[in-house]
């Protein structure tokens, strides 16, 4: 477990790669995100986009308890919710959602009485209250910063390539 997360550290945990990689992900994941009609949304995708899609969005890092893969296990899932208080203010969460090791070996059906785990997800430079909650602004302000970040690299990589075509 321990080598595989490494090496997915490696391969997919620049960042430049994680932003350039999920840009098509995250401009989805906003789509779907903000589109109000949305009760639920469903995008599949492989362990190692999952990955890079929480570093390109600026996850704290974390590891992942009862894992032997500690990013990424096989099966997860990213859970965002939306909430509203009671002034119809919407607040964010995101989570992983995974079985444990022990619910993998054993092919254990999760149930009420043996649900997945869940990992509370927190990002960089990104506040909650005091129910792990994230604004709706600063949720959608994180999607905004990992959008700008590839128009900077994509300005930059273009500017590059023409310098050196002159």
């Amino acid at each position: 477990g321990g080598l595989m997360t490494k090496f997915m550290e490696l391969r997919y945990g620049v960042p430049m790669v994680s932003v350039s990689v999920t840009h098509p992900l995250i401009e989805e994941l906003v789509s779907e995100l903000k589109n109000e009609k949305r009760k639920f949304s469903f995008l599949c995708s492989h362990d190692c986009i999952v990955y890079m899609a929480l570093n390109a969005l600026g996850v704290v890092p974390y590891t992942l308890p009862d894992s032997i893969e500690t990013k990424t296990p096989i099966g997860v899932k990213i859970l965002f919710e939306r909430w509203r208080d009671r002034e119809g203010k919407a607040w964010y969460r995101a989570e992983l959602v995974y079985r444990s090791t022990e619910q993998i070996r054993e092919s254990s059906v999760l149930t009420l009485d043996n649900p997945p785990k869940k990992y509370n997800l927190s990002f960089e430079g990104v506040a909650t209250n005091e129910d792990g909650m994230i604004s709706e602004a600063d949720f959608f302000g994180i999607f905004d910063r990992t959008l700008a970040e590839y128009d900077n690299l994509v300005n930059e990589y273009t500017e590059k390539k023409l310098d050196t075509a002159a």
